[in-house]
């Protein structure tokens, strides 16, 4: 059994080097290399492009570099990644229709995501170009397009927005909204779990974009920590979109898609994977997201994968056949309504998870706002006359501290007289405090004395807290 660790309370703390991110730039393997989303600049003016462009290889010097450095020139910056590509004689290739590349952000299954900016609107864009491999490649060229139908329809603050996407240089690319945050798996990676609120927060702002995405008849089938971006002002985003299942029978590619599922062994992330989009892609459902919704929960509040086996084989059967973790014995501070939810989430049998999203939302809202009063019934201790009686006279005491001067005797006489109406309040309370005991009788009966009992709590408590606030009140008119 794990040490359980505590749910810190640390707030988003985005580390410096990875305030950048962007859509689709997460791999689709569990492992791999830390990528670096931080583009280095320099200053860049005529002299310097002049330099630049007589250094380069009598080959290189050609109409498509100059276009590209003059373009580079109008930002009055270059990066090092332009300064490379330029280097080798492919300046070309920063041009894509509309536009400037900056930077390489990473590397997917499908493709690579680059860092770009739009010439004429200026607006920094995220920039999915389909890999070399995959362009002779139908099928991979069929989930290519098939992302960004998914994209260009799903319009949601909590997934990533696509703009555009075009043909360039023989590369279809995909341009969507640049999102300046953190990956969720590489924050927790390197900072540790999170807190409860933390994670809840995060989870429920996933679960509303998966909301909109199976309304819209698309289940995304690779939900994990490494497709969500979130912000430095706490917003968000879903990202990759590039497994995704259009869940209708109906729809004119529905056959293709079930072609492009049978074509590969696995689809999505085997641990985050539900037991039935193991067996069978093509049953995965809602339902599948939201198991891979609650792997990642267990994630975000652990650090640890849910079932961390050291074979994709062994992974697989431990979510179909291992029982899960208990997030109570893990996690210090999970509530009881907290595991309900989790073990509804990630639930071996998909009739026994939530149905839809929108009853994981509900239940979601009410963790995150449940903030448990002070229940009056709950407490044991009854105020005696005594009790009052020695407050009182602690208060009165300092009220009634020697004073020099003609109205001595009237702070004196005025705390005595304090002390007597706390006598006759606290009579008075103690007589409304005593209940007789509960009869025996009708459940009726019980239900009505109960109801007196706690009316006649609620009435002592109110009588206390008046007393205290004359007293107060006097005091400092004593006293100033």
């Amino acid at each position: 059994m794990n040490d359980k660790k505590p749910a810190t309370n640390q707030r988003l703390s985005v580390p410096s080097s990875k305030r950048e991110a962007a859509y689709g730039h997460a791999r689709n393997s569990p492992s791999h290399e830390p990528q670096t989303t931080r583009y280095h600049v320099q200053k860049f003016d005529r002299a310097q492009l002049d330099r630049l462009f007589q250094a380069l290889p009598e080959k290189h010097r050609n109409r498509d570099t100059q276009r590209v450095l003059e373009l580079i020139l109008r930002r009055r910056e270059i990066t090092n990644y332009q300064m490379k590509v330029i280097s080798r004689g492919k300046a070309r290739f920063l041009l894509m229709k509309n536009y400037l590349i900056l930077d390489k952000i990473g590397k997917g299954a499908s493709g690579t995501v680059f860092r770009a900016v739009h010439l004429s609107m200026q607006r920094e864009v995220a920039l999915k170009v389909l890999s070399t491999k995959h362009i002779n490649n139908s099928k991979a060229s069929q989930r290519f397009f098939r992302e960004i139908r998914a994209a260009g329809q799903l319009q949601h603050p909590n997934i990533v927005t696509a703009y555009d996407s075009n043909k360039a240089h023989g590369h279809w690319f995909l341009v969507s909204e640049f999102v300046s945050g953190v990956n969720l798996d590489e924050y927790v990676t390197e900072n540790g779990p999170v807190s409860i609120e933390f994670a809840l927060d995060t989870i429920l702002k996933a679960a509303r974009g998966l909301m909109f995405a199976h309304e819209s008849g698309v289940i995304h089938r690779d939900i994990k920590p490494s497709n969500l971006i979130r912000t430095e002002l706490g917003e968000v985003k879903i990202l990759d979109l590039g497994l995704v299942l259009w869940n209708s029978a109906d729809d004119l590619d529905y056959q293709d898609q079930v072609k492009l599922t049978r074509s590969g062994i696995i689809t999505g992330t085997p641990a985050y994977m539900a037991p039935e989009q193991a067996d069978n892609a093509n049953c995965a459902d809602g339902r599948s997201d939201i198991y891979s919704l609650g792997c990642t929960l267990y994630y975000f509040l652990t650090g640890r994968l849910i079932h961390d086996e050291d074979s994709v084989m062994r992974m697989l059967l431990a979510h179909q056949r291992e029982p899960n973790p208990v997030l109570m014995d893990e996690v210090d501070g999970v509530s009881a309504h907290l595991q309900d939810v989790f073990e509804k989430m990630v639930a071996k049998d998909p009739d026994d998870r939530y149905q839809r999203v929108s009853q994981l939302i509900a239940d979601l809202e009410s963790l995150k706002n449940h903030s448990r009063p002070w229940n009056v019934a709950e407490s044991k201790h009854e105020i005696s006359e005594e009790e009052l009686l020695e407050f009182v006279g602690n208060l009165s005491s300092v009220s009634s501290s020697p004073h020099d001067g003609p109205n001595k005797d009237f702070y004196l006489d005025d705390s005595e007289a304090n002390i007597s109406t706390a006598s006759m309040l606290a009579k008075s309370l103690s007589t409304i405090s005593s209940v007789p005991p509960e009869p025996e009788h009708t459940r009726e009966h019980f239900s009505a004395v109960h109801s007196i009992k706690n009316t006649n709590r609620r009435n002592l408590l109110f009588g206390a807290a008046c007393l205290l606030i004359v007293i107060l009140l006097i005091w400092v008119s004593v006293s100033f």
